[in-house]
């Protein structure tokens, strides 16, 4: 699930740092802001290497809402790699929302769509990244090389 709830339950009310070292409260909900302090590692590190993935890239969808701080996440870690986002809105449009459902047969925001792949939410991305997945992905190769 996207945004889970039982880690917004968990860090309700307890002081979290700012990635910009001041500290900020978390009262009742995350904030973008807050899911990158908790995982500060999730966004991809420049490596000295420029990875350009303008070309042969796959088309990259994604179903957010605006209040969603896992759409924010998921839409930086993407625009670190340089990965453009077509984003679709669904609190904007209920019918992008049920083409939402009925694409990735979750209600969850995000939902990730590379190319035809269904890939998730955010903490399914980034599991992806991490596993060596994503940008093969990312660059239309689905054997993983």
């Amino acid at each position: 699930m996207g945004c889970a709830l039982a880690d917004a339950a968990r860090f309700a009310g307890s002081q979290q740092h700012h990635p910009r070292g001041s500290a900020r409260a978390v009262v009742g909900f995350v904030t973008a802001e807050s899911v990158l302090a908790l995982a500060p590692d999730h966004l991809p590190q420049d490596n000295g290497r420029s990875a350009s993935w303008s070309v042969l890239m796959s088309k990259v969808v994604m179903y957010t809402t605006r209040v969603c701080p896992y759409c924010v996440s998921a839409k930086r870690f993407l625009a670190a790699k340089g990965v453009e986002v077509d984003e679709i809105r669904v609190d904007e449009d209920p019918a992008r929302r049920e083409e939402m459902m009925a694409r990735a047969k979750r209600t969850s925001v995000p939902q990730i769509f590379i190319g035809d792949t269904h890939v998730g939410g955010f903490d399914d991305m980034v599991a992806l990244d991490r596993a060596g997945g994503l940008d093969p992905l990312l660059a239309g190769r689905a054997d993983g090389a």
